[in-house]
């Protein structure tokens, strides 16, 4: 019987260094997140301004007159000093009333960072129907998250009676999306993929098995990261038919750019119902295919369907048997 293959992993290349170790403590609950910083850098999720710290002026003593200098002579006035004006100039030409101002809008403040819609916690079981050289195959799936101060973890598991496989991705929440900072596949072997931030916002990964390491753009996602950073630009904006974002994926050759727009809004039959969700088609010609399906009334901003065409011609179809969510306080 053929395997499931779950997602598309590309083979390694040469070899640099290996990441140095995390300057900041990670929550105990994502202990094997890593993250190295180069250069000079500022946090990446916090926008909150320091405190300033109130200047205090040094009281003045006063000075005391030298009594040799005698009395201080009185100063000239300048050649073109302005006459005070006496009392009778001053009652023949009163100064008239100022005019009442004009009334102004009120200046408001800045209005506060929008802060991401990212659940405290959720639980996604996904159905999965494989088609591979003429067999079908059926398994379950379920996707969990979970969300600890500005971390999360995001882990995608998938079992049948001849597969086991999971993804883990674990890394920081900000306001433009997630940072990824470790990416670990389990299958046959287990894979591991580091994240380095710098100031400017590009990174490096890092692979363990051998070092080799290869540059990421900013706001690169890895396989797993990407499917809830996608569904985080649906949440944030007004979504049209044809709307288009580019994010850049690591693999764990190189990371490239994968294109996905918005198709059309329409309802899948869940379980639970009918339920409205927008399509988003990958448009790269790069493997694999992929297809996303994303009900934010129902998921937030995890995928309740994922298709995707590998290389081979294998398809691979999971839809959402049933969700929990718990919101963030």
């Amino acid at each position: 019987m053929a395997a499931l293959p779950v997602w598309a992993i590309a083979a390694p290349p040469p070899t640099p260094a290996a990441p140095s170790t995390p300057p900041w403590p990670l929550s105990p609950t994502f202990s094997t997140a890593k993250a190295a910083t180069g250069g000079e850098q500022r946090p990446p999720v916090s926008l909150e301004a320091e405190d300033a710290t109130p200047h205090t002026v040094p009281a003045m003593n006063p000075v005391e007159p030298d009594p040799a200098a005698g009395a201080p002579r009185a100063a000239s006035p300048p050649d073109n000093a302005i006459e005070p004006l006496s009392s009778a100039a001053f009652a023949a030409h009163p100064p008239s009333a100022p005019a009442d101002p004009e009334p102004t809008a009120p200046i408001e403040a800045p209005p506060e960072p929008h802060a991401p819609p990212w659940p405290a916690s959720a639980t996604l079981h996904y159905e999965v129907e494989a088609q591979s050289r003429g067999l079908s195959h059926q398994a379950r799936a379920s996707l969990r998250w979970r969300a600890e101060a500005d971390l999360y973890e995001l882990e995608l598991s998938v079992r049948a009676l001849w597969l086991q496989r999971s993804q883990t991705s674990q890394g920081q929440m900000g306001p433009r999306g997630l940072r990824p900072l470790a990416f670990v596949d389990r299958g046959r072997r287990e894979r591991q993929l580091t994240m380095e931030w710098h100031e400017n916002g590009h990174g490096r990964a890092v692979r363990s098995e051998d070092g080799a390491a290869f540059a990421l753009p900013p706001l690169t996602q890895d396989r797993l990261s990407l499917f809830a950073h996608l569904g985080l630009q649906l949440l944030r904006t007004e979504v049209t038919s044809g709307q288009r974002w580019s994010v850049s994926v690591a693999g764990f050759n190189a990371a490239s750019m994968w294109t996905f727009e918005a198709v059309q809004r329409e309802t899948l039959p869940l379980p639970s119902g009918p339920t409205p969700a927008w399509r988003l088609q990958r448009l790269d010609s790069g493997d694999p295919e992929l297809t996303l399906w994303y009900a934010p009334e129902l998921a937030g901003p995890l995928p309740v369907r994922v298709r995707l065409r590998e290389p081979n011609g294998t398809v691979i179809d999971q839809s959402v048997r049933d969700v929990k969510i718990e919101p963030r306080s």
